[in-house]
């Protein structure tokens, strides 16, 4: 059937990130809603759709829209994803779209913190701030010895490990302040 009312809802992800929001064993959620907790483990998997009648209880016991288990939502934030692991910052490691879909139903808070640490960054290569370089900006990101975690290992190599303000700083410290020298974890100097 290819209208909407015949379309199946494979929604286990988001069945199953309510249960643990509500803090309810399958067990329980299963006897609240009148399903065996086997239905309810299938349905998780996405092996059994949500079916209208349980959408119908759901919205009953839990008080959710049934509408929040449609898949539009899922989707937008795939294509989203799609957008952000298309930048050349990512070049050297695709990520499969099956993959970000998959994201995007099981784990949307993470796939919205990445979103937003994406904006940042963007925002950040684009105005100069955050020593991206005219490459960066140009190529969208730091391949090889640009990226900002070479550039800190390029820093300390050519320092000799041997950061001079905070060395100045552990020598004027008063005593104790770095806790005894036999301590595990205790500074050297």
């Amino acid at each position: 059937m290819s209208d909407e009312t015949g379309r199946k809802i494979l929604a286990g992800a988001r069945l199953r990130r309510l249960r643990r929001e509500l803090a309810l064993s399958q067990t329980a959620m299963a006897m609240e809603l009148g399903i065996s907790v086997s239905y309810l483990n299938l349905m998780e998997r996405n092996q059994r759709p949500v079916t209208a009648q349980v959408l119908i209880r759901l919205a009953e016991v839990y008080d959710v829209d049934p509408r929040s288990f449609a898949r539009e939502e899922e989707i937008r934030a795939a294509g989203e994803l799609e957008e952000v692991f298309a930048d050349p910052l990512f070049r050297s490691m695709p990520v499969p779209k099956v993959e970000l879909r998959e994201a995007a139903d099981i784990a949307p808070s993470l796939v919205s913190a990445i979103q937003r640490l994406y904006r940042a960054y963007v925002e950040s290569r684009e105005s100069g701030e955050g020593g991206f370089t005219d490459n960066d900006r140009a190529e969208g990101a730091g391949a090889g010895r640009d990226n900002p975690v070479e550039r800190v290992r390029d820093f300390l190599h050519a320092a000799n490990n041997h950061l001079r303000a905070a060395s100045r700083e552990a020598r004027h410290a008063p005593a104790g302040a770095a806790g005894r020298r036999d301590e595990p974890g205790a500074a050297p100097f």
